[in-house]
C-alpha cells in the first residue's frame, strides 16, 4: 500500500499545477492580429510591443502575431515596428481576449530632391536573405534577368554574362531550385551557349520579393543540392503600368483591380535581341536571335478568405545563326598563335516553352490553406550543318621583327563537319497541398505534392574532323571514323511524391529573439525506386536587431533529372540513383550604422559533404554528364558580405567568397580533381553614386572577378588532367537621369507619370576577352601520324553600348 502521506504530497503537487493552470488562463488575456503592408502582403518578423508592462512578440511569415498581457491593465499602448517601414502605435482598451484586425505599415522612403528611394526590409529564416529588387530597376546587366542580381551575393558565380544561369557553392546550373508564386520553374534542355538561352522565365516587372538561400534551405522546399530562389509576384493595389525600350531588351507591363477590388490582373510582355552584342564575338556572321515572352496572373476573391488565381506563360526563343568566319588571337607572349576559319552552312534553333497553374488560397485565420495545380511544356528543336575550314599559324613575336604580329609557320590545316537533328518534348502535371497553423510562438507547416515527368527526345547529331587529309581520330585503315557519334530516342516517364512537415518555434522579447525550426521531408521516385527522408535542422538569435547568428544543417536528395539521366552517349542509365548532399552552415550578422546611414555585415562558412556525384563537364553552359553515380566530393567555404548606403540614399553592396570544391571517383581516379564549377575566388560589387547636389544625374557599376574553371580535355576521359580558365573579370557600368512625375501634353490632354528613367548603359567597359570554352583543334602530321591539340579560347563578348529608357505610370 502507498503511505498516506505520499498520497497527500502528491495530491498537493496536482493541485498546484491545476491552480497555477486556473490562474494563467484567468489573469492573462491575447492580442491578436495581421500586420500588412499597404499592398495588402503580410510582413513577417515586425515587432509587436507593449509599453506597460514590458512584453512582446513577433509576427510570423503570415503576418499573424499573438501577443499575451495580463488582464488587469485597462489601457495598453501597442508598438509596432520593423526596418524600412514607419512605426505604428495604437492604444487598446480591454479586458478579455482581442483581435486588432489588419494592422497596415507605411513603407519608409527618404525623398532626394526628384529621386525616391524606398528602404528594403531584409526578412530572413536561419538563411534566408531578401534581395532589394527596387534596386534591379539601375543594374547594368546584359540579361535584364533578376538572376542578374543573385550572381553578385557571396558564394554565386557565373563566367558567362550572356546566360541568366549561375552555380552555387561549387554544384552546377542544375542544383537550383527556382519557385514564383510556388511554382517550380524549369530550364531549357538542349541550349548549349549562352547566346542561345534567351529571356529567364521571371519577369522583373511582375516581381514583389525576392528570397534567396545558397544552402542550408528548410523543408519546406523541394530536393535540389544547392539553392533556391522564391519569387513572389505582386498583388496589385492600383492601376499602373510602365513601359521600356531599349537596343537590346524591350518591355510592357500592366496591372490593375475591378472597382469592387474582388479581381486583380499582373501581366507583361518582353522582347530581347542580343544582335549588337553578338556582333562583338570573334565569330561573324548574320545573328538572328529573336526571344519573346508573355506571362500574367489573374486573381479573384472567392470569399472573405479565400482566393483563386491563375498564371500562364508563353515564351518563344528563336536563334538562327548564319556563320561567316573567325578569327582568334591566343597562347602567351613567347608562343603565340593565330587561328583563322572559314564557315559554310546554317544553325536554326528554336525552344518553346508553356506554364499554366490555378491556385486556391483559403486563410480563415491562424491557418491557411493552399492547393496548386500546375502543368509546364516545352519543344525545343535544334538543327544545324556547319562546315569549317581552318588554318593555325604560329605567329612572330619579335618586337625587332619586320614581321611582328605576322604569321611565321603554318601548323595545322583541315576541316570538320558538324550535323544535329535533335529535338525533345517535355510535359510535367503537378498537384499540390500544402497548409500553415500559426498558435502562440509556433508555426506549423506540412504539405504533399505529386508530379508527372515525361520527357521524350529524339537526339541524332555527329562531327567529322579531318586535318590535312587525315580524319580525325586518325586510322590507318580506309574506315571512316567520326570525331563524335550520338544517337538515341528515349521517352521517360516518372512519378515523384514529396511530402514534408515543418515546426518553427519562435520565442523572446525585445532585447533577444530566438526562432528554431525543424523539418523532415520524404521523396518517392518510381523511377529510381528510392524512398529517401530528408531531415532539416536550423537555429537563429537575434540581439535587438542589431546581431544575428545561425546555424543549420540537413541532407538534401537531387533525383535525376532528364540531363543527369543521359550517358554521353545519349541512352538513359535505367540504375540511376539520386545525388547526395549534407550541409552545414553557420553564419553571423551585424546591423550599424556609419555616418547616420545604415550598413550590414555578413559571414557565413559552409561545409557539404558530396555522394552519389554524376560527374560532368562543363562546355559554355552546357552540361554533359557521365550518366553514372561515381563520384564523391566535398565543397566548403566562406563568404563576407557588406550593403548599405554608401551614398545616402543609394545601396550597394561588396561580396566575396573563397571555396574549395573537390570530388573523386573511388577505383578509378583516387586523386581527388576540382569540381567542375570550383571557382576558388568569387568578388562582386554593385556600387551605386549620384552628382552631388543633383541626385537626379546616378552611375551605378558592377564589377565581376572570378578565378578560372578547370577545364579538361575532350580527347581525354581523366578528370584529374585539366588546365584552369583564365580569370573572368568584367566591369559593366550605368549612367541614368530620373524625372519625378513629369508632365507631356499630347492634343490637349496632360499626361503624368509617377516616374521616367533614362539610361546609357556600356557593357565590358574594359574590353577585356574572357574566355567561356575551347575549340578544340587536333592536327595530325603527315608523317609520323602523330598529333597535337590545341585549345582555341572562345570570348565572351567585348565592349558594347546600349540606351534604356523606362516609363512607369
Amino acid at each position: 500500500m502507498i503511505p498516506l502521506r505520499k498520497i497527500t504530497f502528491l495530491t498537493l503537487i496536482a493541485l498546484s499545477f491545476s491552480v497555477e493552470s486556473y490562474t494563467q488562463e484567468g489573469v492573462y488575456i491575447q492580442i491578436r492580429g495581421t500586420v500588412r503592408e499597404s499592398s495588402g502582403k503580410p510582413l513577417e518578423n515586425v515587432a509587436v510591443t507593449c509599453e506597460t508592462p514590458k512584453t512582446g512578440t513577433y509576427s510570423d511569415s503570415t503576418g499573424v502575431f499573438v501577443l499575451k498581457l495580463p488582464r488587469d491593465a485597462a489601457s495598453r499602448i501597442i508598438n509596432f515596428t520593423l526596418t524600412g517601414y514607419e512605426p505604428l502605435r495604437i492604444t487598446i482598451v480591454c479586458d478579455k481576449d482581442y483581435s486588432t484586425g489588419e494592422i497596415v505599415l507605411n513603407e519608409k522612403a527618404v525623398t532626394l530632391n526628384e529621386i525616391m528611394v524606398t528602404a528594403v526590409t531584409e526578412k530572413t529564416g536561419a538563411v534566408m536573405v531578401s534581395v532589394p529588387i527596387k534596386e534591379f530597376i539601375f543594374m547594368p546587366t546584359p540579361t535584364y534577368s533578376v538572376e542578374a542580381m543573385i550572381r553578385t551575393l557571396p558564394g554565386v558565380a557565373s563566367n558567362n554574362e550572356m546566360t541568366s544561369s549561375y552555380s552555387v557553392r561549387g554544384g552546377n546550373y542544375d542544383e537550383n531550385l527556382v519557385y514564383v508564386n510556388g511554382i517550380e520553374i524549369y530550364r531549357p534542355f538542349l541550349i548549349r551557349s549562352g547566346q542561345q538561352e534567351g529571356l529567364s522565365f521571371i519577369n522583373p516587372d511582375l516581381v514583389e520579393s525576392v528570397l534567396f538561400s545558397p544552402g542550408g534551405f528548410s523543408a519546406c522546399y523541394g530536393d535540389k543540392m544547392s539553392s533556391v530562389l522564391d519569387i513572389r509576384y505582386r498583388k496589385p493595389s492600383e492601376n499602373r503600368g510602365s513601359v521600356s525600350a531599349g537596343l537590346l531588351y524591350n518591355s510592357a507591363h500592366l496591372e490593375g483591380l475591378s472597382r469592387n477590388r474582388k479581381i486583380s490582373f499582373i501581366g507583361g510582355v518582353r522582347y530581347k535581341s542580343s544582335r549588337l552584342m553578338l556582333n562583338s564575338l570573334d565569330s561573324k556572321g548574320d545573328y538572328e536571335p529573336v526571344f519573346i515572352d508573355m506571362q500574367g496572373v489573374l486573381s479573384i476573391k472567392t470569399g472573405t478568405a479565400s482566393e483563386l488565381s491563375l498564371l500562364g506563360s508563353n515564351a518563344s526563343n528563336i536563334y538562327n545563326f548564319l556563320p561567316g568566319s573567325r578569327e582568334s588571337r591566343f597562347g602567351t607572349e613567347a608562343e603565340a598563335y593565330r587561328l583563322f576559319v572559314l564557315f559554310e552552312g546554317r544553325e536554326r534553333n528554336r525552344y518553346e516553352s508553356r506554364n499554366a497553374a490555378l491556385t486556391w488560397n483559403y486563410n480563415p485565420g491562424s491557418a491557411s490553406h493552399k492547393f496548386i495545380v500546375s502543368w509546364f511544356g516545352a519543344s525545343e528543336r535544334e538543327k544545324f550543318d556547319i562546315r569549317g575550314y581552318y588554318s593555325l599559324n604560329v605567329l612572330d613575336k619579335n618586337t625587332g621583327s619586320e614581321n611582328f604580329t605576322d604569321t611565321l609557320m603554318n601548323i595545322g590545316t583541315g576541316s570538320f563537319l558538324s550535323h544535329a537533328r535533335n529535338t525533345l518534348g517535355a510535359n510535367v502535371f503537378s498537384a499540390g497541398y500544402s497548409g500553415t497553423l500559426n498558435v502562440p510562438n509556433l508555426v506549423l507547416k506540412w504539405g504533399l505534392k505529386s508530379r508527372r515527368e515525361n520527357i521524350r527526345d529524339n537526339i541524332r547529331e555527329w562531327k567529322m574532323v579531318d586535318s590535312a587529309g587525315f580524319s580525325v581520330p586518325y586510322n590507318k585503315g580506309e574506315e571512316l571514323i567520326m570525331s563524335s557519334f550520338i544517337s538515341a530516342r528515349n521517352n521517360v516517364v516518372r512519378w515523384i511524391t514529396e511530402a514534408f512537415s515543418e515546426a518553427e518555434l519562435r520565442y523572446g522579447n525585445t532585447v533577444r529573439k530566438y526562432i528554431a525550426t525543424a523539418g523532415l521531408r520524404g521523396t518517392y521516385n518510381n523511377f529510381t525506386g528510392e524512398i529517401l527522408a530528408s531531415p532539416r535542422l536550423s537555429f537563429k538569435i537575434d540581439f535587438r536587431d542589431k546581431y544575428s547568428l545561425w546555424l543549420a544543417s540537413g541532407f538534401y536528395y537531387q533525383p535525376p533529372f532528364h540531363r543527369e539521366m543521359r550517358y554521353p552517349d545519349g541512352n538513359i542509365n535505367t540504375l540511376i540513383r539520386s545525388q547526395k548532399s549534407f550541409h552545414t552552415v553557420a553564419g553571423m550578422s551585424h546591423s550599424f550604422r556609419a555616418g547616420d546611414r545604415p550598413f550590414k555585415f555578413t559571414a557565413e562558412v559552409y561545409n557539404k559533404i558530396l555522394s552519389d556525384i554524376i560527374p560532368y563537364r562543363l562546355d559554355n553552359v552546357r552540361i554533359i554528364y557521365d550518366g553514372v553515380n561515381s563520384a564523391s566530393g566535398f565543397s566548403r567555404g566562406i563568404e563576407l558580405r557588406l550593403n548599405g548606403e554608401f551614398v545616402e540614399g543609394a545601396e550597394s553592396w561588396f561580396s566575396l567568397s573563397v571555396m574549395d570544391s573537390k570530388l573523386r571517383i573511388p577505383g578509378s581516379l583516387e586523386r581527388m580533381f576540382p569540381s567542375p564549377s570550383e571557382q576558388t575566388v568569387i568578388l562582386n560589387i554593385y556600387f551605386q553614386d549620384y552628382l552631388p547636389g543633383n541626385p537626379a544625374y546616378r552611375a551605378h557599376v558592377n564589377i565581376s572577378f572570378a578565378t578560372g574553371l578547370p577545364v579538361t580535355s575532350p580527347f581525354n576521359s581523366r578528370y584529374d588532367q585539366f588546365h584552369r580558365m583564365p580569370p573572368y573579370r568584367r566591369v559593366d557600368l550605368g549612367m541614368t537621369r530620373v524625372f519625378r512625375k513629369p508632365r507631356f501634353s499630347v492634343a490637349g490632354r496632360t499626361f503624368i507619370f509617377r516616374e521616367i528613367v533614362a539610361g546609357i548603359e556600356v557593357f565590358n567597359l574594359l574590353d577585356i576577352s574572357n574566355t567561356v570554352s575551347y575549340f578544340w583543334v587536333k592536327t595530325v602530321n603527315n608523317y609520323s601520324g602523330t598529333s597535337r591539340q590545341y585549345a582555341i579560347p572562345d570570348y565572351l563578348t567585348g565592349r558594347s553600348l546600349n540606351f534604356r529608357l523606362a516609363a512607369y505610370f
